[in-house]
């Protein structure tokens, strides 16, 4: 839990700007997340790292970096494939965006009620 919220934590500094503060939150989600150990919140926690680095004036994301999060991508959460720009991501965006799309189609409407069968019930003998 520790490790989710400072992803949420360097997600939210990212978005103010703030890249150096956003780049240590995700570092310490990235270690927090080692010890658990949780590939896929280590592989969001690396590619939300990336994403800081990439920022103009900002050191570029190590080769490591790059390296385990497409491993993880590729042998635990391939959604992680989509922010690293992998060769497969747009076949998985298409691919997820297909089956929630299928998803909904099969959802029942908030209207439908199922109908009420009255069962008969065995009633006691009384003296």
């Amino acid at each position: 839990m520790q490790s989710l919220g400072w992803l949420a934590r360097a997600g939210g500094l990212l978005r103010l700007g703030c890249f150096d503060e956003a780049a240590q939150a995700a570092e310490k989600s990235v270690m927090l997340a080692h010890a658990c150990p949780d590939q896929p919140l280590i592989g969001e926690g690396l590619a939300l790292l990336m994403q800081i680095r990439a920022a103009p004036g900002f050191t570029a994301a190590s080769d490591a970096e790059l390296i385990e999060a497409q491993t993880i991508a590729r042998r635990y959460f391939a959604p992680l494939a989509i922010p690293l720009g992998m060769p497969d991501a747009e076949r998985l965006r298409r691919y997820c965006l297909d089956a929630l799309c299928s998803s909904e189609s099969h959802a029942v409407p908030d209207t439908h009620q199922p109908a009420v069968v009255a069962a008969p019930r065995k009633r006691r003998k009384t003296s």
